[in-house]
Order: C-alpha cells, then structure tokens, then sequence
C-alpha cells in the first residue's frame, strides 16, 4: 500500500501486524460518520468526540479507514488493533485537518497530558 497522501486529506495509521492502513475523509465517511453518529453535519463532530464515547470514537474511525479504502474493516475487527486511544484520537483530528476540517482542543486528543 502506498503511503498516505497528506493533500488528498489522507492520514496512515499502523495496524496490526505492523500494517500501515490510510484514513480519509471521503465524501463516503462523511455520510457514514452523519449517519452512524446521528448529527447533521460535520460541525457536531467536535461535541461528540468532546464526550470521548468509545462507541462514537470507533464509529469516526471506522468510516475513516473506509474511506482510505480499507471497506472490508468493520467494528468487530478492532479487537485486533492495539492503538492507544491517544493516538487513535490524534489520528483522527489529523485526518479532519488535513481535509480542512479542524477539530477543536479536547476532541482531537492532542493535548499534551503533562501540561
């Protein structure tokens, strides 16, 4: 697989086995991420990802790997991946900002835990 192209809005991420898998916001994710989480547009996305559901966070992440192509992963298989949920939120705030959505402080998981 290649590697994630950062101008398409595309982040890669480390799967198991080492595998490098590519999340993008796609028009695709976004419908699923609306449909899935129940908001109306992708202006909510910073009020549920503020709530830290693992549900809604897994539901976000899911529709990402989708669209960077990876539809054959769904919710069960995340047992499989050891990822810290720092860096699954991190990854995931990426991904909107490199599509030009900027998720807020808190909902990203960028914070610094020692500030």
């Amino acid at each position: 697989m290649s590697i994630a192209n950062r101008q398409r809005g595309e982040v890669s991420i480390e799967g198991p086995d080492g595998k490098k898998y590519r999340l993008c916001l796609t028009l695709g994710a976004i419908a699923q991420i609306e449909e899935e989480l129940g908001v109306e547009s992708l202006t909510q996305i910073d009020t549920v990802m503020g709530k830290g559901g693992m549900r809604e966070v897994l539901s976000i992440f899911i529709a990402l790997l989708n669209g960077g192509g990876h539809t054959e992963i769904e919710r069960s298989d995340m047992i499989h991946w050891d990822v810290p949920l720092v860096e699954l939120t991190q990854k995931i705030g990426e991904c909107f900002r490199a599509a030009g959505f900027g998720l807020e402080e808190g909902g990203s998981g960028d914070e610094d835990p020692k500030s």
